[in-house]
């Protein structure tokens, strides 16, 4: 049971990682919209973690560190490639 579970949550991280190699790659207001640059005032509490953020601790990897490879196909690969959990 619990190897199912893994396996789909590693299936899951790997197609959120090709999603933000998609979004990374084109300018579009997705792109805007993922790295945070939205303009408005943000609502009072606690606020919530975003895409980008869940995603870096979930991979175990800084944000940077995962944008800059998405400019690069290959090396983008190999790094989805290799997601562990």
């Amino acid at each position: 049971m619990s190897y199912q579970i893994t396996y789909l949550v590693k299936t899951i991280r790997q197609r959120q990682l090709r999603f933000l190699g998609q979004i990374v790659r084109e300018e579009s207001i997705e792109k805007l919209s993922q790295e945070g640059r939205v303009e408005g005032c943000r609502s009072r509490g606690r606020q919530r973690q975003d895409f980008l953020q869940g995603l870096a601790t979930a991979v175990g990897a800084k944000t940077v560190e995962m944008l800059r490879p998405a400019l690069d196909r290959n090396g983008f690969r190999n790094m989805v490639a290799n997601v562990r959990l």
